[in-house]
């Protein structure tokens, strides 16, 4: 009986396309946008990762289980989400491996990338390629200055792919925990664009106080939350309102 290879894939060349855009040979990996079609592979992602995704992650705790229409939810609202915090999916092989986000940093010359890679592909440094390509993205297609990963005190494997890509830690701060094994403590690492000309530096990070980012990305989420709710309350007063003769200006 032949020994089953552990030869990492070996990552030829990432090229990002849009929706849009004619299949081509990209190599090993692709990134791209996704939306309601990558419902299938994203479901088919979460299940084969089942009790490793949701270890950190609390979003992800049950997305095993959910069903078809929930994750069309999930990837449709990362879709909507404008320039500059996209979302991408990574294929590997035509098959979704991973996902991708820009997020809000904790200033506006910053911004955050968060991300999960599916459990079979943990170890074969997707994670750390595809980093580091947003990475550089970040630099020099968006014009910020810094990226920043939050990730948890306990979460050894996401450290080693962030110290792998030339991230430094510079502060711990508390905030609520998140996933099953998540502590509640989570750790700042941050680089500096080597481009960067407002004088950010890690000392000035390792020097500011980050008290308020557990509050924070929880008014952001709450904000967030209260916008959807408002446009769902205008469209059904707009549909109750149609049958009596009343035209609202919402």
């Amino acid at each position: 009986m032949s020994r089953k290879s552990k030869t990492k894939p070996r990552v030829k060349k990432i090229v990002e396309i849009s929706l849009n855009s004619s299949p081509f040979d990209a190599g090993d990996i692709v990134l791209k946008s996704v939306g309601p079609m990558d419902a299938i592979a994203h479901k088919k992602l979460c299940q084969s990762s089942a009790n490793y995704l949701g270890n950190f992650l609390g979003w992800a705790v049950d997305a095993h289980n959910w069903s078809l229409k929930q994750h069309i939810g999930w990837l449709t609202r990362h879709m909507k989400i404008a320039q500059p915090y996209e979302s991408y999916g990574t294929f590997y092989n035509d098959n979704l491996v991973g996902f991708f986000s820009y997020f809000v940093g904790t200033s506006f010359l910053t911004t955050q990338i968060c991300y999960y890679v599916d459990k079979r592909m943990a170890g074969k440094g997707i994670a750390s390629e595809v980093l580091e390509t947003l990475v550089q993205k970040a630099f020099y297609m968006k014009g910020f200055e810094a990226v920043e990963l939050h990730i948890d005190v306990d979460n050894i494997a996401s450290q080693k792919v962030t110290k792998r890509v030339g991230f430094e830690p510079v502060q711990d701060y508390r905030c609520a925990r998140s996933g099953k094994k998540g502590s509640g403590k989570m750790q700042l690492w941050v680089k500096i664009s080597p481009t960067a000309t407002s004088g950010i530096s890690l000392d000035q990070y390792r020097s500011e106080s980050f008290d308020y980012l557990a509050p924070a990305y929880l008014n952001y989420a709450v904000a967030i939350h209260a916008i959807n709710s408002i446009k769902v309350l205008a469209e059904e007063l707009k549909a109750y309102l149609s049958g009596t003769g009343f035209s609202p200006k919402i």
